[in-house]
Formats: C-alpha cells, structure tokens, sequence
C-alpha cells in the first residue's frame, strides 16, 4: 500500500523500501511475493532498473515453485518499470 496506492498522499516509497527489503532479507531473497512488493517500492522512488531486476528474481522464483499465477502478475508489474512507469494498484482506491 506504502508504494502502490494510487492516492499520492498515502504513499510512503522510502518507507515501503526500508520495510520490504527488511522482509527480504530475513527471508533471504527467496519468497516471490515479497520481492514483488520490494520491486514495487523502488519503482515508487524512481529506482526502476533495481526494480526491473527485483522483480526479475520474483518472477523466476515464483515459476521455480509453480506459483505461475504470480508470476503473470509479477511479470505485468514489471511491463511497468521497464517502461518506467511505478505500479498503482486500482483496487485500492
């Protein structure tokens, strides 16, 4: 929500940054959902090559434990970064 609520005033990106990559880490980079999120968050503060390579690793994790229903979603989060362009989620307006 920190990074990706469509409502400007809500967002926190270095907030959402600092939180997720302290999830990442104390789940050594292995769990799909919460690269998304972290990828999510640089791509809010404008690190959308980071972002890009983040949600790379997501995506191939994901695939790796047959989560390929997130790893669709993953992979169209990414279609934004690379265009540089952060991630809103409209489901939560």
């Amino acid at each position: 929500i920190m990074a990706t609520q469509p409502d400007k005033s809500l967002r926190d990106g270095f907030g959402a940054v600092e939180l997720s990559n302290q999830v990442c880490e104390a789940t050594d980079f292995q769990q799909p959902s919460y690269l998304d999120t972290y990828a999510a968050a640089l791509a809010e503060t404008g690190e959308f090559q980071q972002a890009s390579e983040i949600a790379q690793q997501a995506i191939n994790l994901a695939i790796e434990t047959d989560k390929i229903g997130l790893a669709a979603g993953i992979q169209e989060r990414l279609n934004h970064y690379q265009d540089g362009e952060p991630y809103r989620d409209d489901s939560l307006d």
